[in-house]
């Protein structure tokens, strides 16, 4: 009984051995649709690397049965050689395909004896240059054709870092018959880029906002990253690029950079979570840094290892944040959904390589409906939010318009009256005083209420732009200020001598009104106690402008103050005797904006506008200059 059990052990034990030997065949054309064929690998190291071919087919060396479901050998420098023996049962010449699929490989080199006896070879690998390389695509795949019989196919393998691959075996016609669907697929892939590229720069140049340029440029990384490594684009463009070593680590980076970077201004658009937004921003800027230094290390593939992982966490924490805003603000889903099934497939990618890529491509696709579906939202709530404003803007005009109006008749009718009472009790001289009073508060109220009507109303008004010849405009200006009794005051006019020509497009009502605005502004601050001042203006053309200064020797305007001068309602002085509304300035520089023109001041005056204006410490003087183009266009009118 003990020797019938030893037999049944024995027996088994070879039929296991057998079977083992038999894994190390591969028969075609049975096995060969798509086939993964790692369990018919023998696999031999070459620790120094300085075999060649003839060493490995002399006999010599001794391979080993793969061990692994997939090709993996860790981290190393060695050089691997892999044996994979195929039998032809049929009675016919067979092609077949091995392809490599995601391989982690700086060099490829393919190796077989053809029927004659000639030593075939051919190259592949992520660290060679493209041009001069027989395969057609990144993932190698290398065409045989073996007649009936046995045939050893050898494939030598080197890296720096991590060795991972997975080969299949395929027959000539069915690989053949993927292929064009495999390139329509990247095609396709490739062409909804194109139009998510051109569709977010658009978006960029309407509507002012960085988040879509960025996201093109994530999109042009992808569609560059896609070509490079897939069917026509990979035959196309690669042999035209100049060969760096580099070149996948560089679009890893790009890809991340971007990647992160869109990330970040989406979650600015959530910035009321302050905290966790700054905390993801430096960990994010931190990652970043140690990606780019990491070029500082030696080696290719070891780049690859060591980038992966920092890949890997910054999408994680990405990943998380979107989670975190998909919880929060849910109208976003479509992107938030999208990107994180992006991310995680990217990390998983980073992990094994292996993930089906389509499924990438449809979350990059939801990134992008979702983008279209926040851009037509945001576009939604922009016009929404224009009617609105154009709406308040016409109830703002209607209401300054009424109350302007309903202050301005009693407003007439109490300087009125108060005139005539000052003529009915011309005798009486403390009536003379409080009527005084009444009219120049009257008058104040009236300006100012004028004033704050021309401030607030329409932006969108038009300008009556016609030629205006400026002596004439400035004469009359000073005329008719000189004839105002409250206003004794020296001011000149030193007019040019010269028959030049000063008519300049503007529109006349506009420009008297800021001439007017001005000077009486250097009327009021000149005036110091009971002494009257001094108002000089000048004016100057050149071929480009006309430039007009208006210079007056008042208290003059601290450096502080010169900037705020045209905001409304400021006055740097608020002493009564001054008033004023705040006003004048703001509405001048308004008008003197509609004409494409520039309105400024300098304060103390300028030694060269100084003679006659008599400046000491007390009156440092003010001078306004204003700049007008002297043909101004009718397109350029619309302010």
């Amino acid at each position: 009984m003990k020797i019938k059990s030893v037999r049944y052990v024995l027996l088994i034990l070879l039929f296991s051995k057998i079977s083992v030997f038999a894994q190390n065949k591969l028969i075609i054309p049975d096995e060969i649709s798509g086939k993964h064929i790692t369990e018919y690998l023998e696999i031999y190291e070459d620790k120094t690397g300085a075999l060649t071919f003839d060493d490995i087919v002399s006999g010599e060396v001794s391979f080993s049965l793969n061990e692994n479901r997939q090709i993996y050998f860790g981290l190393t420098t060695s050089t691997f050689w892999i044996k994979v023996n195929v039998t032809n049962a049929s009675e016919k010449t067979i092609p077949f395909y091995f392809e490599f699929v995601y391989p982690l490989i700086d060099e490829l080199d393919f190796y077989y004896k053809s029927p004659n006896g000639e030593s075939v070879n051919v190259s592949a690998g992520d660290a060679r240059p493209v041009k001069g390389i027989r395969t057609p695509h990144h993932t190698p795949r290398f065409l045989v054709e073996q007649q009936k019989g046995d045939q050893s196919y050898f494939f030598k393998i080197r890296g720096e870092g991590v060795l991972k691959s997975d080969i299949k075996v395929w027959d000539k016609e069915t690989f053949e018959n993927r292929l064009p669907a495999d390139h329509m697929m990247s095609g396709i892939a490739v062409g909804i880029l194109f139009s998510v590229i051109l569709y977010n720069l658009i978006t960029f140049l309407w509507q002012r906002r960085w988040i879509y340029f960025w996201f093109a440029c994530f999109a042009t990384s992808a569609a560059f990253h896609l070509l490079l490594i897939n069917g026509i684009g990979f035959q196309l463009l690669s042999p035209h690029l100049p060969y760096h070593g580099d070149l996948f680590n560089y679009l890893y980076i790009i890809n991340l950079y971007l990647s992160t970077l869109f990330c970040l201004l989406f979650f600015y658009r959530f910035k009321t979570e302050k905290k966790i937004y700054h905390t993801t921003l430096k960990v994010l800027l931190t990652i970043a840094v140690l990606i780019g230094l990491v070029f500082l290390v030696p080696g290719y593939r070891l780049k690859v290892a060591l980038i992966c992982p920092y890949q890997a966490v910054s999408y994680t924490i990405c990943f998380l944040m979107f989670v975190y805003c998909f919880f929060r603000y849910r109208p976003f889903f479509v992107i938030i959904a999208g990107m994180t099934l992006y991310l995680v497939f990217i990390y998983a990618n980073c992990v094994s390589y292996l993930y089906p890529q389509i499924i990438s491509w449809m979350s990059f696709m939801m990134i992008t409906i979702g983008m279209v579906i926040h851009s037509n939202a945001f576009n939604l709530e922009q016009q929404g939010l224009m009617l609105s404003i154009q709406q308040a803007e016409n109830v703002k005009s209607e209401f300054i318009h009424s109350v302007a109006h309903n202050l301005k008749t009693p407003l007439v009718a109490l300087t009125f009256s108060s005139q005539m009472l000052k003529n009915i009790l011309k005798d009486h001289v403390e009536a003379q005083h409080f009527l005084d009073k009444i009219l120049r508060n009257a008058t104040w109220l009236s300006n100012f209420i004028e004033n704050f009507f021309e401030f607030y109303k329409n932006d969108k008004f038009e300008l009556n732009i016609k030629p205006v010849d400026m002596k004439m405009l400035v004469n009359s200006i000073v005329g008719e200020l000189a004839d105002i009794n409250r206003y004794r005051h020296n001011i000149l006019f030193n007019q040019s001598e010269s028959d030049d020509d000063f008519f300049v497009n503007i529109d006349k009502s506009i420009v008297e009104q800021v001439l007017l605005n001005v000077v009486e502004n250097a009327i009021k601050y000149s005036t110091i106690g009971n002494e009257k001042g001094t108002i000089i203006i000048n004016m100057e053309k050149n071929a480009k402008e006309l430039i007009i200064s208006i210079a007056d020797n008042g208290i003059g305007i601290s450096k502080k103050s010169m900037e705020k001068i045209y905001n409304a309602f400021f006055r740097e002085n608020k002493d009564d005797q001054y008033g004023g509304t705040g006003l004048g300035l703001t509405i001048s520089k308004k008008f003197i904006d509609a004409h494409k023109g520039e309105i400024y001041c300098v304060s103390p005056v300028p030694t060269d506008h100084s003679p006659y204006l008599y400046l000491d410490s007390e009156r440092k003087g003010t001078v306004f200059f204003i700049h007008l183009p002297t043909n101004l266009k009718k397109e350029e009118e619309d302010k």
